[in-house]
């Protein structure tokens, strides 16, 4: 009969990213940022140069925007992730 005792409690516990692994994930978050904070100055920017019409009747760029601040709001969650843990 085979002796079966309970694993330590350190392979049942949940481990925690490394420090490292924890900045390099915070610096890919805040890379993810960047398009959005691109499309929000490019809104700014073109309100001053055309119609708001025209601005938001656009469905390439309007979609375009859109994507641009997904993939920024998936960097605002993967640092939030990695820092709540």
């Amino acid at each position: 009969m085979s002796d079966s005792s309970p694993p330590p409690e350190s392979l049942l516990l949940p481990q925690r990213p490394s420090r490292a692994g924890a900045v390099i994930f915070t610096l890919i978050g805040i890379v993810l940022l960047l398009p959005g904070m691109c499309a929000i100055a490019g809104m700014v920017i073109m309100a001053d140069l055309v119609s708001t019409e025209w601005l938001f009747s656009n469905a390439a760029l309007d979609l375009l925007w859109l994507v641009c601040l997904t993939i920024s709001v998936g960097g605002i969650l993967l640092i939030v992730r990695v820092w709540r843990g």
